[in-house]
């Protein structure tokens, strides 16, 4: 037996909800599109990155990796015991 199905209805927040924190925008940065990429991490490893490049007034990991990549910040060595997990 068929069942007619209902009409799917686009609900306001889906479109907003696409972009976020984490996931690639549409919109062109230094002239060029962002492309998405996979990153392999403990998950306290990832908080612990999060935390450290927020605190240092980065909106996010994507953000100051893209400024690493083009020289416009400089990551200095580092002993292991300077590092906290």
């Amino acid at each position: 037996m068929n069942v007619p199905r209902a009409k799917q209805q686009k609900n306001p927040n889906s479109l907003k909800n696409l972009i976020h924190e984490g996931r690639p925008s549409s919109k062109q940065v230094y002239g060029e599109p962002k492309v998405q990429r996979t990153l392999t991490v403990t998950e306290t490893g990832w908080k612990g990155a999060v935390a450290a490049i927020k605190a240092a007034g980065y909106g996010s990991i994507s953000d100051y990796l893209e400024k690493i990549g083009r020289g416009q910040e400089i990551l200095s060595p580092r002993s292991p015991n300077d590092i906290t997990p």
